[in-house]
């Protein structure tokens, strides 16, 4: 995904993000191509590799991320239409987590697919995720092609959007019984984005504190199970 974006905003990062390396020169747009086309093979065929070896569902997981990966790459062949809409791009583009997220543990446990505290995980993530892709994009004084929510939406509009992603991961953190240990960096995390409305120079607050929140929700069971191993 990474390498596709370095592609897709070759000719913006000239302008806005110079020190990157394909503006830089350190690598061509033919190279960083051949190095997608290897990966999305790379990944296609261990996603078949897992289904032929039994791990049907993992295999048709990892598949289908790589193929849907390969569509965000291609804009869904509707760029245009999408990027008329940041948060209407950004969801064809975050939906990706669940599968991505999904594939590695239903590897180990098919059996998870039914597990409440696992789908609650996947749904916590899906939310720290999209918390994190708008925050980092806060920045008032960014160039035009940066194309900022707070630039499309304004400051208030784009707040109120990432609460909402703050509240999926509430309720993911709920169905995992885990509110105890996610609540207070999501609670501290709105807190800086109210306090962003009134000084928006401290957008790095936010970007910083979702990283943070995101961290928290991720690592969230191991942490909940580090505490038991302790207490016990």
């Amino acid at each position: 995904m990474r390498l596709g974006d370095e592609i897709k905003d070759f000719e913006k990062d000239k302008i806005i993000h110079p020190e990157r390396p394909l503006p830089r020169g350190l690598l061509s747009i033919p190279q960083v191509t051949y190095a997608l086309y290897v990966v999305f093979g790379l990944n296609l065929v261990a996603g078949l590799a897992l289904y032929a070896s039994g791990a049907t569902l993992s295999g048709l997981l990892l598949a289908l991320t790589t193929v849907f990966a390969w569509l965000m790459y291609k804009e869904f062949f509707i760029g245009g239409s999408l990027a008329k809409e940041p948060m209407t791009y950004a969801l064809t583009h975050q939906i990706i987590v669940f599968p991505l997220y999904a594939w590695p543990a239903l590897f180990f446990d098919v059996g998870l697919r039914d597990n409440t505290i696992f789908q609650g995980w996947l749904l916590a993530n899906f939310g720290a995720s999209f918390t994190f892709e708008i925050c980092r994009k806060l920045d008032p004084n960014a160039h035009e092609l940066a194309g900022t929510y707070a630039h499309h939406y304004g400051r208030t509009i784009t707040v109120l959007f990432i609460a909402i992603f703050l509240m999926a991961s509430l309720y993911g953190s709920h169905m995992m019984g885990l509110l105890n240990i996610t609540m207070p960096m999501i609670l501290i995390l709105f807190l800086s984005l109210l306090y962003y409305l009134k000084n928006p120079a401290k957008y790095k607050l936010c970007e910083g504190l979702s990283v943070l929140s995101s961290i928290m929700i991720t690592w969230s069971p191991s942490i909940a199970w580090m505490i038991k191993e302790w207490r016990n």
